[in-house]
């Protein structure tokens, strides 16, 4: 970093999501494959309002953005001081509309984003958005648009982390047989988990 400014150079063979990390803020943004000029404009503290020009990728970011604009303003609005402590002053009425209003506009945000996914099957964002469901443990929706990708983008890093991630997840889901092990129990004995099938196990 000299007089405000930094530059970064580097090489990537495939469109990719970047973390920006300044002090105590971060950004995340598109970058493409190629030679291309990427520019950053903001203020450190407020990167969230800071401009991307330059990446493609950014650009499907941004129609993202604008696609579910409207309900994010709603979900956010109900986090503003006056009107979260209005729906959380100790009057259960209040705090029972202010969460189903919360609900509504999650939803309509969730439902916003399979939408873009779908009609973007081959975008990074739209990869970028699935990988995120499955770090929040949403991995049925998440395995779902998966198969709705193209097979492009299922080949892709982003693509190969995800499958990856749901092929634990399936292999780790209620009702699938738990990989077997040896461990040596408090008396130094070895033990397999397969000896207790058919019995409780804590």
């Amino acid at each position: 970093m000299s007089k405000g400014k930094f530059e970064w150079k580097g090489v990537i063979t495939q469109p990719e999501r970047t973390y920006l990390f300044m002090q105590k803020h971060y950004m995340q943004f598109y970058m493409d494959t190629g030679n291309v000029l990427v520019n950053i404009n903001g203020n450190v503290d407020f990167l969230d309002k800071a401009t991307v020009v330059g990446s493609q990728p950014q650009k499907e970011y941004e129609r993202y953005n604008s696609y579910i604009a409207d309900a994010m303003n709603k979900y956010k609005a109900l986090f503003e001081d006056k009107t979260y402590k209005a729906g959380h002053n100790k009057n259960k009425e209040s705090e029972v509309t202010w969460e189903n209003e919360r609900k509504e506009a999650l939803s309509e945000i969730t439902k916003k984003t399979k939408e873009f996914i779908l009609d973007h099957p081959s975008s990074i964002v739209s990869l970028s958005l699935i990988e995120d469901y499955t770090k929040v443990y949403d991995n049925e929706i998440a395995d779902t648009l998966y198969q709705k990708l193209s097979l492009h983008a299922q080949q892709t890093n982003a693509g190969i982390r995800i499958f990856k991630k749901l092929a634990v997840y399936k292999r780790t889901e209620i009702g699938q047989p738990f990989s077997d092990f040896v461990q040596n129990d408090t008396s130094g004995h070895p033990i397999m988990l397969s000896n207790y099938k058919g019995k409780y196990v804590l």
